[in-house]
């Protein structure tokens, strides 16, 4: 909720990718003290209370569609966030050596984090 709360289309897109779900709902706002007379708001009503139609709308088209298509969707976000990730944390060059370097820091500057390397490595 806090994606569309703030209206950030691009960190929705990427949650939902990931799994995020579009049903939980809330009476209020974590960072903002935000409270709602009436019905609790999910995702998608955050959005629109708060003037972000857009991820309103790709909340609401995300949750209305086929399991299959949700899937096909997900599994391209996550290769397309796999190879910005790849892209984004080359490799070390082949001449590169860890131990000649008199900076111990310097070695932890190339390649992917623990993290990373976690995740792509699924």
């Amino acid at each position: 909720m806090e994606a569309a709360w703030s209206g950030s289309l691009a960190l929705v897109r990427l949650l939902l990718a990931f799994g995020g779900d579009t049903e939980p709902t809330g009476h209020s706002h974590f960072s903002g003290g935000i409270k709602v007379n009436g019905p609790w708001l999910d995702a998608a009503g955050w959005a629109d209370a708060r003037g972000h139609a857009e991820t309103a709308e790709h909340l609401r088209r995300w949750a209305q569609a086929p399991p299959e298509v949700r899937q096909r969707l997900a599994a391209r976000a996550r290769a397309t966030a796999k190879a910005a990730a790849k892209a984004a944390n080359p490799t070390p060059p082949s001449s590169y050596s860890p131990s000649s370097s008199s900076s111990s820091s310097a070695s932890s500057s190339f390649g992917p984090s623990p993290l990373a390397q976690d995740f792509l490595a699924h």
